[in-house]
């Protein structure tokens, strides 16, 4: 059964009359006749009385006609959708590591609040073994994570890199200084983000690589309640650039670490296999921009 052999048949039905069912689809009426008989041969019984030049439904005729009328309005509905996505439209999905994403998503929904991909766009806050999975499984078209990525199956793109940089109290002995060695930074009691993040795991392979295990007062899974912690002097921390963001009107000061400054990689990774939509590589350029934007502020 053949999309043209239903409007063939849905025509006929109408017209009740070959050679104007044929003039109306614009095809030879022998042409048209020889399809409906394949498709009364494929439905085992004729769908039409040939009564002369009068013709009429038959039983099984009338029982296919409702359902030829779904299926060309459901391809006409599919073509329709075929063609606002070749043409930008169709729903996106895509995700975040939490690292990023609270410093992320509210600069995409600005930047997009005025155009239609704003509704159309669905975001996922994730860590990383999460979001890679979605990515597998084709929920996400692509997601923003940090490097390295161990998945042969993933393009990975680096977008920015991101420095990392000392967050004390204000009024801390140590803020004298422009610049801290990370060493001095970790004679303090020190509050390491938890290693269930990259960054977690960044910043104590960083703290390995300075000669010296951090005084940990705790470890804490939220970069806001890091910063709550150290905001009533209880100790310093190290994080990502972009969390400096959450500085403003709280009692906090920032240095940059002395020596070659610690980074961490912020990559756009999507399955090699997705087709990206003319909507999703639209997307992509905005995070292209945000991500820059937020990691050069």
């Amino acid at each position: 059964m053949e999309i043209h052999q239903i409007r063939y048949f849905v025509s006929v039905a109408q017209e009740l009359n070959f050679t104007r069912a044929a003039e109306s689809c614009r095809v030879a009426q022998p042409s048209l006749s020889q399809q409906i008989q394949k498709l009364e041969v494929e439905l085992g019984g004729p769908l039409f009385h040939r009564l002369g030049r009068r013709i009429r439904l038959t039983d099984l005729g009338e029982a296919l006609m409702p359902r030829a009328e779904r299926i060309l309005q459901l391809h006409k509905e599919t073509l329709h959708e075929a063609n606002e996505h070749a043409e930008g439209g169709g729903s996106v999905s895509f995700g975040a590591i939490l690292t990023i994403a609270p410093f992320l998503l509210h600069l995409i929904a600005e930047k997009t609040a005025s155009d239609s991909i704003y509704s159309a766009m669905e975001a996922h806050e994730d860590f990383t073994e999460n979001l890679l999975r979605k990515l597998k499984d084709g929920v996400l078209d692509f997601a923003v994570m940090s490097t390295p990525i161990e998945e042969p199956c993933m393009l990975c793109r680096v977008l920015a890199k991101e420095p990392f940089v000392a967050v004390l109290p204000e009024k801390h002995p140590l803020l004298r200084k422009t610049r801290l060695q990370l060493s001095e930074l970790l004679e303090q009691p020190f509050l390491p983000l938890s290693y269930v993040h990259c960054a977690g795991k960044q910043i104590n392979e960083l703290c390995r690589i300075g000669g010296k295990s951090p005084k940990s007062a705790m470890q804490c899974t939220q970069i806001e309640t890091i910063l709550k912690v150290v905001e009533q002097g209880a100790g310093v921390t190290i994080l990502p650039r972009m969390a400096l963001a959450r500085l403003e009107g709280k009692r906090l000061a920032f240095r940059k670490l002395e020596g070659r400054s610690p980074t961490r990689e912020i990559a756009l990774v999507h399955h090699q296999d997705r087709y990206l939509s003319p909507s999703a590589r639209k997307l992509i350029k905005t995070v292209e921009q945000a991500v820059q934007q937020i990691c050069a502020n």
